[in-house]
Parts: structure tokens; sequence; C-alpha cells
């Protein structure tokens, strides 16, 4: 007992120092960890190992990402019940882009309509156009994908089956269907998909009588068009390159910001024999001097302690490609990571004004000052549009999981690209990875229709424009 009080104040003094002097990671960093081990598992196919990361993600800190990926594995596994429950807990958030929003929407459609749901996905995809034009969002690829869709839900638009039980269709909602896919194929005239969906339903228009055609209402039943012959489905379709090469990337931007790791962990050797900080200079100083020299660049050095001012500190514009090499090639390592309050500063190395804004971010671990969330100030950034690219300058493997995981989180909250060191030499390459990949227009199939069922089909993927091994020709009814 006399040594009890002795143990007692040791065991109180850790539990004081646990929680000021080596703060608690925040949830949501801390929960992006195990989702970040959650898409390594999924590409080694332990599926079931990825899943039980994926809800300890989400036991932690629910994040909608995370709900989305978890749907989209149950979907994938054919477990449409869990699928749909996942999907149906997606919320925006307050702080969430018009585009987040759109997207959202329309894979809750999906999800839907893929789970059997009749009325509400139609809802979603027309919601997430009207929000579209509402923000005047741009982008042809996202609007000709919901046309369609909202084209495909809307013939499974059915309050019952059809009537008298027969999983007939409302002509109104044929109709409105064929709308929709000509305005799909206006936004994107090589939709072979859309054009295919547009062919189905001309044929089932077009086995109609001329007086039923002109009719407001009606019902169109299976057994009107089910003899008909249709066309096979052989389209492929063009997946989002997200993988331009960084130099591309950084020179579609006005103005770029490099933050430099200089924390003694820098020091540390690559397998090619050169220390991780002489590896990230050699990249950084041949970025700058190849990088358009009409875009203004600028250097913020990431070390020292928490309350020291950045040993470099150079806004954009503010110095000559010279001199911005002479001051990446001066840089010593010294000092801890204060990535936070970096990353928070950097808003004011920009000028005001320009949207293309970027930053190119080289380090090798993650924040030492504070417990305050990384992927929060992220999702600042981001409303200011700054995109930042994060080049992990160690390997990635078991041990270097947080820093990887941190820094995808960064990258995707910005939409910026993730990239790390090859282990066989200094360059680097693309590490961005996703589990729930674009929105796919949906396929119409006959046999759906006739069952007033939707099942979904899987379409070849390949990474040129869209397009079709067979051209579908639209005839007027």
């Amino acid at each position: 007992m006399k040594y009890f009080k002795y143990i007692l104040i040791a065991l109180l003094t850790t539990i004081f120092l646990s929680f000021i002097v080596f703060p608690r990671q925040h949830p949501k960093d801390k929960s992006k960890i195990y989702h970040y081990k959650a898409i390594k598992l999924l590409n080694e196919g332990k599926i079931d190992k990825a899943i039980k990361k994926l809800e300890k993600a989400i036991s932690i800190y629910k994040d909608n990402e995370y709900l989305l990926d978890l749907a989209t594995i149950y979907l994938n596994k054919g477990d449409k019940k869990k699928a749909f429950k996942y999907a149906s807990m997606i919320k925006p958030g307050e702080k969430a882009t018009p585009i987040e929003k759109v997207t959202l929407l329309a894979w809750k459609g999906v999800f839907g309509i893929n789970n059997g749901i009749r009325l509400h996905p139609h809802d979603h995809f027309r919601s997430a156009l009207r929000l579209m034009n509402h923000h005047q969002i741009d982008s042809a690829a996202l609007h000709t994908v919901l046309y369609n869709n909202a084209a495909v839900s809307r013939l499974f638009y059915q309050s019952y089956p059809g009537k008298e039980k027969d999983n007939a269709v409302h002509l109104r909602d044929v109709k409105f269907a064929r709308e929709f896919l000509q305005k799909s194929l206006i936004k994107q005239p090589d939709n072979c998909v859309a054009a295919y969906n547009l062919t189905v339903v001309d044929i089932i228009l077009n086995s109609l009588d001329k007086k039923m055609l002109k009719k407001e209402y009606g019902y169109v039943k299976p057994c009107m068009y089910e003899d008909q012959v249709f066309p096979l489905f052989d389209c492929v379709l063009k997946e989002q390159t997200k993988n331009k090469a960084i130099l591309q990337k950084l020179n579609e931007e006005e103005e770029v910001l490099f933050i430099l790791d200089i924390s003694g962990s820098m020091l540390k050797k690559m397998p090619s024999g050169e220390t991780r900080f002489q590896v990230m200079k050699d990249i950084v100083i041949d970025l700058i001097q190849n990088i358009d020299k009409d875009i203004e660049l600028g250097v913020l050095s990431l070390g020292q302690d928490c309350e020291n001012k950045p040993f470099v500190d150079i806004p954009v514009g503010a110095a000559s490609r010279e001199e911005l090499v002479n001051a990446v090639a001066s840089l010593r390592p010294m000092g801890s990571t204060p990535l936070n309050p970096r990353l928070r500063s950097s808003v004011s190395k920009f000028t005001e004004g320009n949207i293309g804004k970027s930053i190119f971010m080289c380090s090798d671990g993650i924040n030492t000052c504070g417990s305050e969330s990384t992927c929060l100030i992220a999702d600042e950034l981001a409303d200011k549009n700054i995109k930042v690219h994060a080049l992990g300058v160690l390997l990635e493997d078991s041990e270097s999981m947080k820093e990887y995981a941190i820094y995808d989180c960064i990258t995707k909250a910005t939409y910026g690209e993730m990239l790390g060191i090859k282990e066989d030499s200094a360059q680097f390459e693309l590490k961005t990875e996703f589990i729930t990949q674009q929105i796919n227009p949906l396929v119409l199939k006959v046999d759906d229709l006739i069952n007033s069922q939707y099942t979904p089909t899987e379409i070849e993927t390949i990474t040129d424009p869209y397009l079709g091994s067979k051209e579908f020709t639209s005839t007027e009814f």
C-alpha cells in the first residue's frame, strides 16, 4: 500500500500527458485511416475485412464517402438491401458543395432503382438535374448520365406494376423517357447507352397504333411490344481519367504554392540511397523549372516547431523562378511537422480573385501540432477553391498507412491527386484510388420492362470517349 500513492500519481500523470502533451487524433482523421485500410484490403480481394474496416470508420465518424463506399461494396456483392440501407443514410452536410449534393442525389437514385424501388429513384435523378441547372454546373458528362438515368427510371415510375396487374407502363412515362433520352444525346451525342435506350423506346412506341399515340393517357402493355425485334446491347464506356501527368495538371492553374516538408524525418534514406529530403528537392526544382512561365509560383516550408515562423515563406508571384530554386536548394531539415498551421496559412499566400489555385505539398508525416482535424482543414481549402496535390515522400507500406490516409483525405476533399515515391527509383506515381467509381448510365432492357423490375447491367469500361461497337439509329414514331 505504501507505493499505491506513487502508482496513482504516475497513472494520473500518464493520462494527463496523453490528453494535453500528446493530444488525441481527431475522429474524422482517425476514421479516415480505417477507410484507407479498407481501400487497400479491397484491392487485395479481402472484401469482408474491408467491410469491417469501413464499418469501424463509420462508427467513429459518419462520412458520406464511407457510407457510399460501403453501399457500393454491398451492391457489388449482390446484397441490395444493405446497399440501399447505407445509401439511405447519406445526407449532404451543411457545407456540401452543389456538385457534392448533385452526386449524392444521383447515387441515391442508382441504389434505389437497383433495389427495386419504383418512385424515388426518378425523383432523385430529376432533383439532381434541377440542382445542376440552378447552380449552372457545366458538366456535359454528368448531365448526359443524369438525363439517361431519369429516362430509364421513369419507365419504372409506377405506383403499382400496372393496370390490371399486367406490368403496364403509363404512356406518358414512355413519352417522358423519350424526351429525357433526347436531352441526354444533345448533351453528349456519342453517348452509346443513351442512343441504345432511345432505340428501345422508339421500337416500343412504333409498335403502338396511331390512335393510342395521340392519346395523352393510356397504358403500354408488354403484349404490345414483346414480339418486336430489339437490338443487342453492345456499348462500352469511357472511364473518367484522373491520372494526367502532374506537370500537366499544374499547368492548368494560375497560381501554384509548394509546401515542402523540412522535418527531421526527411533525412531518412530511400531505397535509391538518397534521402527523402534530397528526392523532394530534386522533384520540386524540376517542376519549378518546367511549369509554364505565365503561372505564378510560391514556396512555403513545413518544419521547425509549432509556433515558429516558416524558414521559407514566399507568397505566389513574389520571387523569380531562379530565386525560388535557390530558396528550395537552401532548405535544411529541422523540427517537426506543423502540417495544420501551414495548410491554414497557405490561403494568404495566394492572390485574391484568381480561381486556378493549387498547392503541391511534399511530406513524409502528418500533423504534430494540436488535435485539430487535417481533413476538416482540407474542407476549408476546398471551400476557397484551392486544390491540393500531395506527394508522399516515403514508401507506401503498413507503417506509412496513417500518412497516406491523411494525404488521401486532403487530396480527395480538394479534388487533387495523391502521389507516392516508387520503390525502385526517385520517381513518383499516382496513388489516388476510389472504391465508388463514376456514375454510369442505366441500361434499358425489354425483359426488365416486361417483368416490371430493373436489373443492373455490367458495362465494359475503357479510357476512350463514349463509343459502341455498333450504331443505334433513332426513328420517329
